[in-house]
């Protein structure tokens, strides 16, 4: 009876063990269905978030890739605008290359003028130096004329002197003026224009008279044809002067205003040049830029 008892009461406690055992499991379930619904409740959530951020992404995104798209155009658009400056850049330059052969080509076209103005000038120069000879030759010829001068007043001193004798020797007055007249003879024949006299061998005085008034038309002759030269030779002198004088200021000055023309015209196209060449590299450094902006914006992408 014990023993039936003893069985009955290990019977009920493991029944109760079981009881306990199953009542636990059921607590737990029970906690991890609440954890579970909890869990479930937070995954609603937060799928909930998640959807509504994706959507508020995938608009983001579409506004960004419409941006995006409205940046690829304009950038397309630029880069057309920078290849047709480009292409007009290069058809500048192609200009400016063009010109610059045309400005080498008057360049040398001025230094040939120059050349033969400074040949024109070498040669007014020698016309120059030539004038000097002749004024020299013509100096040397009024002194020649001069001492001739002097030696005519010499012999008409002379010939004073002999009038003088003949005067004083009245009684030879014949010998004296047949040798008067040998001595006189060509002055006499190259002055009888200026004196207007004829001879007379009957008139002692009118001889003598003759022969003084020969004697001074001879000196005035001789000096009236060489102040005539040396005015006439001194008046050639300044009037080739003065020619030679004005076409030396007037080849300074062409010459002066082509080297101004050419120096303009060398700054002109230099300027032109540089601004080219910096309107080229600002068009490169903008196409350069742009293609970096269009690689970024891909790499973002």
């Amino acid at each position: 009876m014990q023993d039936a008892i003893q069985a009955e009461r290990a019977q009920a406690a493991a029944v109760a063990e079981e009881l306990r055992r199953i009542a636990q499991e059921e607590q737990k379930r029970a906690v991890a269905l609440a954890v579970a619904d909890a869990t479930a409740e937070v995954c609603r959530k937060t799928r909930a978030e998640s959807d509504a951020e994706l959507v508020k992404l995938r608009r983001a995104v579409d506004t960004t890739a419409l941006w995006y798209e409205d940046l690829l155009d304009a950038a397309r658009a630029e880069k057309d605008r920078c290849m047709e400056r480009t292409e007009e850049a290069e058809r500048k330059l192609v200009e400016t290359e063009r010109g610059k052969a045309k400005a080498e080509k008057e360049l040398a076209d001025v230094r040939s003028q120059l050349t033969e103005t400074e040949r024109g000038l070498a040669s007014a120069k020698s016309d120059l130096a030539n004038l000097e000879s002749i004024l020299l030759h013509s100096a040397n010829r009024l002194k020649e004329m001069e001492s001739k001068l002097s030696v005519a007043d010499r012999r008409v001193f002379e010939m004073e002197q002999k009038l003088q004798a003949s005067n004083a020797s009245m009684s030879v007055g014949d010998e004296s003026s047949a040798y008067g007249n040998r001595d006189d003879k060509e002055e006499d024949e190259e002055s009888s224009i200026g004196c207007g006299v004829i001879a007379d061998d009957e008139y002692a005085d009118s001889e003598v008279e003759q022969n003084r008034c020969c004697a001074r038309a001879v000196k005035r002759r001789e000096a009236q044809l060489i102040v005539a030269h040396g005015l006439k030779i001194e008046e050639q002198r300044k009037r080739h002067e003065r020619q030679m004088r004005r076409q030396l200021e007037m080849l300074m000055d062409q010459r002066q205003q082509q080297l101004e023309q050419l120096q303009n015209r060398q700054d002109n196209r230099l300027q032109r040049k540089n601004e080219q060449q910096k309107q080229y590299q600002e068009q490169q450094a903008q196409q350069a830029q742009q293609e970096q902006q269009e690689q970024q914006e891909q790499q973002e992408q």
